[in-house]
């Protein structure tokens, strides 16, 4: 599998429409994740029948999806352009 994740240009040029789809797909899937990481925020903050120590959990649950969400972009930037 850590293979499989670092891979770069130069080894899925050979499978050229295979490799775009997924990087397409992921691309997608990763922007859906941040167009909802402030909806999902903002929900989790103004739920108040939620004690203030769940909240605060369930928005650092929050925090580290989008923290994960931005390294993969970060990955996926070094995978299509290095």
């Amino acid at each position: 599998m850590f293979y499989f994740v670092w891979l770069n240009g130069s080894h899925t040029a050979p499978h050229y429409p295979l490799f775009e789809i997924v990087y397409c797909l992921e691309g997608c899937t990763l922007g859906f994740v941040l167009i909802s990481v402030p909806i999902a925020a903002i929900g989790i903050y103004l739920a108040s029948p939620l004690h203030r120590n769940c909240r605060i959990v369930f928005l650092l649950a929050v925090a580290h999806m989008a923290i994960g969400t931005l390294s993969r972009i970060a990955l996926m930037y070094h995978q299509l352009f290095s």
